[in-house]
């Protein structure tokens, strides 16, 4: 099954990176890198968000927008209706885990939170598994999936894929 990138492998697909050529591969052999949209959109904000502080990553943002939402090298997958609905379920019923060494506003912790919802619930619905390094927090999800659906397909969390 395609494992579905999440943020954490999506913000490293830059020219001359290990993600880069490994959706140059992929994309050679008609099987393109799939990207939850939630992750386009959390790379996007937190490029815009470095770019205030640090011009160079206005223009990884440039970048990213030519090879991953342009869909040059990777595919977008989106985020449907019953991703949706399942996102909301998830929100309703799981709380961000506590770690203590994250540095992140709390406010911060909780949309990332929500976007890792997303996420986990985009590839589900679709029947993809997720590929991250988050793996901690991929996992609850997929934990809290399976006992909301505990007769559909569970969601596999898999480590960097490269």
């Amino acid at each position: 099954m395609t494992a579905v990138w999440d943020t954490t492998l999506a913000s490293q697909i830059r020219v001359g990176t290990p993600g880069y050529e490994h959706c140059i591969g992929r994309l050679a052999t008609s099987d393109p890198v799939l990207i939850a949209a939630g992750a386009v959109f959390e790379t996007a904000h937190g490029y815009e968000s470095a770019a205030e502080r640090r011009p160079e990553f206005a223009a990884l943002l440039d970048e990213f927008r030519e090879d991953v939402v342009r869909e040059t090298i990777c595919r977008v997958l989106p985020m449907d209706g019953l991703a949706a609905l399942v996102a909301g379920r998830l929100l309703a019923r799981s709380m961000p885990p506590a770690n203590s060494k994250d540095k992140r506003s709390k406010a911060a912790r909780r949309r990332a939170w929500l976007l890792d919802i997303q996420i986990a619930a985009t590839c589900w619905a679709a029947g993809h598994d997720v590929a991250t390094e988050n793996e901690g927090d991929f996992t609850q999800i997929a934990s809290a999936l399976a006992k909301l659906y505990p007769d559909a397909p569970p969601l596999a969390v898999e480590g960097r894929p490269y």
